[in-house]
């Protein structure tokens, strides 16, 4: 009742608006027709005054025409009317003394008497004066031919109401009305140029290359997971055959892997490396480089750039840090105990475990030195500084000063006020270190919390004199990518350039010293002077007899993959073996979930419609038989309930029977509609996501993680 009721007052409230609207119009139309009627009213009293003017024009002109040219002196001239208001505007209004002028011709005998003594010339310049007189009257213009091309005519018009300074002035509105200034191009309707794809031009179809390996990420780790099946065994013997032993025989390099971290998963990386350990000092390390390419007549094609380089050991992420020392931390140790120079680099990009990895090293150190020099009389020294730009810092004062690089006179690299702390035991020399790198510079970056940024050398001496021995561990600040500092300030990014060269200089350190270990005979300078950091290491990059480790700490994950391909290219080539570095590349097939075919019952042949009987309960085996051989799906499912029945034979007391095969095919219709609008709808949602992914550099900041 209510619905009811509501709807009869919306239809009451709609037809008193039809009705407002219906008075509204008629109104309108009676006004219009009012105001129409009135002008052709005004047009015609117009088009009248002026057809009375000219016909009494005529007869004055025909009357002054007959009679004599002088003016009779007992008839005086009457002066032209003067207008006390003046006319409307364009309307022609006759001059009253001629209307009401009798036109009776006088006597016969006068008119022929004056008629003879008139003159042809006398009496044309008297209808010219008549019919200027006239018009000045009237304010009608006159023709262009009766107009003197020497005198400029101004006629007065009933619209000059004012005087030309009194005038009031034109509204700005005023239909006709130019503007006075210059129209000019801003002045213009802006042209509202055509969308491309229309209302979704907005929609963010290109993304990063970063981004597209997390959308097409099922894709390429099948393709990582075929490659180590099919091709990583042929590739590592080929890397042996490559290098062989043609590296450097002082200089070691190792590469670390980290694990790919919890929250790195939920942003959807994947492993892309792929480690393979070899044997006689030489391993490989694979990077898998997810990327698409565009091929003629097919469009964007998938691609996978397998990168192998080589090296002396690898080790992945299962490996635990007690390992890595003990293959790389140990025989340096115990060359610096029998009085060599050994040096530890810790080389790698921001966040990829170099401070985690040389921590670890550092407490096995100070746990070994004094094991390994146990029953002798040997002091043990540590020294503690980070480098900052071209500015040392000694890490080992609770001030933080600043110290100095000085050149002694035996041609070594001093640093003038750092303090070397003699210590006694293993538990003293691991408080100290703790202590020293509790105070180095570290800051905040886009793949680290806590990114040192600055080069800190830890300086183990053992012994004095000729016999002593040294072991610097070296962590090196993180190379940087242009996306973890984009949002630095500009001290900081003054600080990543400094980083950054720094590190080349070492670079170039240690690729000249290993081309001198090639060609011994050649007169090849190591250019150690190029930074501070490479002038206190001086003993170990120009000393033949120093032994280097550099351990190369990468990422995994996918989105790190340049950079992890520029960290082992650099280290590749420290040891000269740039020339191995093999690739290859495979084409990526995208991956689609297995899916079978999908057949409603009204397309099955006679086959399939048999195979879905057979696959019924036993209890339909009656019923089977009578369905014939070479009926197809089609024909089944037109067969109502009353034709089943009768064509199998059935009795009244199986009747049920075809009402259920009636529905059993049926719902096998409606389970196959069900799976294919599935399906599309898929498709769809896959779509509508590509179309909507966007990069977002804030996404891909880390939490705080120890270490870099």
């Amino acid at each position: 009742m209510e619905f009811l009721k509501r709807i009869t007052e919306l239809d009451a409230v709609h037809l008193q608006e039809r009705e407002l609207l219906e008075a509204r119009y008629l109104q309108q139309r009676a006004e219009m027709e009012q105001r129409q009627t009135m002008e052709r009213d005004n047009r015609m009293a117009e088009v009248a005054a002026a057809i009375s003017f000219e016909m009494a024009s005529t007869t004055d002109n025909l009357v002054d025409s007959l009679l004599d040219v002088s003016p009779s002196p007992t008839r005086p001239q009457a002066e032209p009317p003067k207008l006390d208001s003046p006319t409307s505007a364009g309307r022609m209004v006759p001059d009253p003394v001629s209307l009401h002028r009798p036109t009776t011709a006088p006597p016969s005998s006068t008119r022929d008497g004056l008629s003879k003594a008139a003159d042809p010339a006398a009496a044309h310049a008297k209808v010219e004066k008549s019919d200027r007189r006239k018009r000045r009257q009237s304010g009608i213009p006159a023709p262009a031919s009766t107009l003197s091309p020497r005198r400029t005519i101004t006629r007065s018009s009933s619209k000059d109401e004012f005087p030309n300074e009194d005038k009031p002035p034109k509204p700005s509105g005023a239909r006709g009305e130019r503007s006075d200034r210059r129209k000019s191009i801003n002045d213009a309707k802006p042209k509202v140029e055509p969308q491309i794809g229309g209302e979704s031009a907005d929609i963010a179809y290109n993304v990063d290359k970063r981004t597209q390996r997390k959308m097409d990420s099922k894709d390429f780790q099948d393709a990582i997971e075929k490659w180590r099946v099919a091709s990583q065994a042929g590739a590592l013997e080929k890397l042996v055959e490559t290098a062989g032993n043609s590296g450097s025989i002082n200089t070691t390099v190792v590469v670390r892997i980290r694990p790919l971290f919890p929250h790195e998963q939920e942003r959807g990386e994947f492993d892309v490396i792929t480690c393979m350990p070899g044997s006689e000092r030489v391993a490989g390390t694979v990077v898998h480089q997810c990327g698409e390419h565009i091929v003629a007549g097919r469009g964007m094609v998938k691609h996978l750039g397998n990168y192998v380089y080589p090296c002396q050991q690898v080790f992945d992420e299962y490996v635990e840090s007690d390992e890595v020392y003990l293959n790389c931390g140990y025989p340096l140790l115990e060359h610096c105990v029998n009085g060599g120079v050994a040096t530890c680099f810790m080389y790698g990009q921001t966040g990829s475990g170099k401070t985690h990895t040389m921590t670890a090293i550092q407490e096995c150190v100070a746990n070994d030195v004094f094991e390994l020099i146990d029953g002798e009389e040997v002091s043990v020294w540590l020294a503690y500084f980070e480098l900052i730009g071209k500015r040392c810092f000694d890490l080992m004062d609770n001030a933080h000063a600043e110290v100095f690089l000085k050149e002694g006179s035996d041609g070594n690299m001093h640093v003038q006020g750092a303090a070397e702390l003699k210590v006694s035991g293993a538990q003293e020399l691991m408080a100290k270190m703790q202590e020293a790198l509790s105070r180095r510079e570290t800051a905040a970056t886009g793949a680290n919390a806590t990114s040192s940024r600055s080069h800190s050398v830890c300086r183990i001496r053992v012994g004095e004199g000729k016999s002593r021995g040294m072991l610097n561990l070296v962590d090196l600040a993180g190379s940087e990518r242009k996306h973890d500092s984009m949002y630095h300030d500009a001290e900081a990014r003054r600080s990543g350039a400094e980083i950054n060269s720094s590190l080349m200089a070492l670079k170039e350190c240690i690729r000249y010293r290993a081309l001198r270990e090639k060609n011994p005979n050649d007169n090849i300078h190591v250019p150690y002077r190029g930074s501070s950091l490479t002038r206190v290491l001086k003993d170990s990059l120009d000393s033949p007899e120093a032994f280097t480790t550099v351990i190369a700490t990468t990422s995994p994950c996918a989105t790190d993959t340049e950079h992890t391909m520029g960290t082992l290219d650099t280290v590749s080539r420290l040891t000269g073996l740039e020339k191995a570095i093999m690739e290859t590349m495979d084409e990526v097939e995208t991956w689609a979930p297995p899916q079978v075919e999908l057949v409603p019952p009204a397309k099955w042949n006679a086959a399939a419609l048999q195979t879905w009987l057979n696959a019924l309960p036993v209890k339909y085996d009656k019923c089977r038989a009578k369905v014939p051989k070479s009926m197809n799906g089609k024909q089944f499912m037109q067969l109502s309930v009353d034709r089943l029945t009768q064509m199998m034979d059935l009795r009244s007391s199986d009747v049920n029977m075809a009402h259920q095969l009636y529905n059993k095919i049926r719902a096998e219709a409606k389970k196959v509609q069900d799976e294919v609008d599935a399906r599309r709808k898929q498709v769809v949602d896959d779509m509508h996501k590509k179309k909507h992914v966007q990069s977002s550099f804030k996404s891909s900041f880390a939490p705080g993680q120890p270490g870099n």
